[in-house]
């Protein structure tokens, strides 16, 4: 695949820019969750995979203790996965063969990385309808983007093999979620499956940008 000067300068940019926010990212998330005061007094503190959704670190009270620091720290450090996002697609988007594909994954995906700022910018118990609201929006264009990712990836970078596999995630993957949802959502299993959701989608996002970066250092 030959890229322009200027395209393979943007991919160099967003490759560093990417790794540094997984980097800084994995260590924030972990601040967090130890600064997460827990749910519901006697219980343990801390975060907890099984009991907790994402979202309860960035509210700014629990049931028990006020929750500042956990809250400052996650909700900046979706404001900054926000901001990477939009440049991660827009970069992305260089390696897609239709150009509407290209157009229409920078549009939804500058959408996703605003949303997902906006999930840090209204705790959940303070704006619960807009943050649901923005989480929705995330999960919305994240599906379109990553979706048209795989319909117009050229053979080198996305393998037919590859796309059938993520493909049969995209498909499993709500029909679990929608189980728990009909469970209710204090079902142990419930913050558990969207997490795995989460997980999912941040390893093909990852995956395919060091592809992404190989791609922009081999093209002379």
């Amino acid at each position: 695949m030959t890229l322009t000067e200027q395209d393979r300068r943007q991919v160099l940019r967003t490759r560093a820019l990417t790794w540094a926010g997984i980097v800084v990212t994995a260590v924030l998330m972990l601040a967090a969750m130890f600064w997460f005061p827990g749910e519901g007094r006697g219980g343990p503190r801390g975060y907890s995979f099984g009991k907790h959704f994402l979202s309860a670190m960035g509210k700014t009270r629990t049931s028990v203790s006020d929750n500042t620091i956990s809250c400052l720290i996650f909700n900046g450090t979706l404001i900054m996965v926000g901001t990477i996002l939009v440049m991660f697609w827009k970069t992305r988007a260089t390696f897609l063969t239709r150009p509407v594909a290209k157009k229409t994954v920078r549009n939804c995906g500058l959408t996703m990385g605003l949303a997902m700022a906006g999930i840090g910018l209204t705790p959940y118990d303070i704006f619960p309808h807009t943050h649901n609201l923005m989480t929705h929006s995330v999960i919305l264009f994240g599906v379109i983007c990553f979706g048209l990712c795989l319909w117009g990836s050229p053979q080198e970078f996305e393998s037919v093999k590859s796309k059938l596999g993520w493909l049969t995630i995209v498909v499993v993957q709500p029909m679990g979620f929608s189980w728990c949802w009909l469970r209710r959502a204090s079902s142990p299993a419930a913050p558990r499956c969207r997490s795995c959701k989460n997980y999912l989608c941040a390893c093909w996002r990852y995956g395919r940008g060091g592809r992404v970066f190989s791609l922009g250092e081999s093209a002379e």
